[in-house]
């Protein structure tokens, strides 16, 4: 069975005048896919050489075994060789860039359980259902946490890579009182914003209502 959060989501839009150069970087806090990862890292790189094989329909990979690229041209080579240089080791893709040119960012709020007694405290976040981490801004708002290892970091649309200081569990308050841990936090002081994966809850037996 399934526990209850329910999330209430306003929708605000923040157009691109309303941001400072660096809030425009940072300031949509979604879930990093590997394809944005990856075609992001294509626009950085030099042009690779026209090789024998590359571009050529009936070229076939003898490294991923597709066609269409020889092994000079495959990306899934270089992917992983980047991997084994340790260019995305402990890296969670937690964020993603977007501009917001008239595009709406979806922001809630949910009370947080700041003692045993029940006492509450609005806390807001950027909701996102493809988010792969939940991220808080400050350490004060975990009621247990711990130390993780010092490799471990989030990655900024930008390519900026900030560091996890801590993981733990936050403790929100549903309409009907019932308390809820969202366990797998990190804490990440250099973050903009908070961000909740609703995914991550759901993965933790949550169900997540959007009212």
């Amino acid at each position: 069975t399934y526990e209850r959060l329910q999330v209430h989501i306003t929708e605000e839009e923040h157009r691109q005048q309303h941001y400072t150069a660096q809030a425009k970087k940072e300031t949509a806090l979604v879930a990093h896919h590997a394809s944005a990862s990856k075609n992001s890292n294509d626009r950085q790189r030099s042009p690779r050489p026209d090789r024998s094989g590359k571009g050529n329909s009936n070229a076939r990979c003898e490294y991923c075994k597709k066609k269409g690229h020889d092994e000079d041209g495959c990306r899934t080579k270089e992917r992983h060789e980047e991997e084994d240089n340790g260019v995305s080791d402990r890296a969670d893709y937690a964020y993603t860039g977007r501009e917001t040119h008239g595009e709406t960012i979806y922001m809630g709020q949910v009370m947080l359980c700041t003692d045993k007694e029940g006492t509450r405290s609005p806390l807001t976040f950027i909701v996102d259902s493809g988010a792969t981490e939940h991220i808080v801004t400050d350490l004060r708002w975990f009621t247990e946490f711990e130390p993780v290892e010092e490799s471990r970091v989030v990655t900024t649309a930008n390519g900026d890579r900030m560091p996890v200081l801590e993981i733990g569990a936050v403790k929100v308050c549903t309409e009907n009182g019932e308390i809820i841990s969202i366990n797998g936090a990190t804490y990440v002081p250099g973050a903009v914003s908070n961000l909740l994966s609703v995914s991550k809850m759901v993965d933790e037996g949550l169900k997540v209502v959007f009212a």
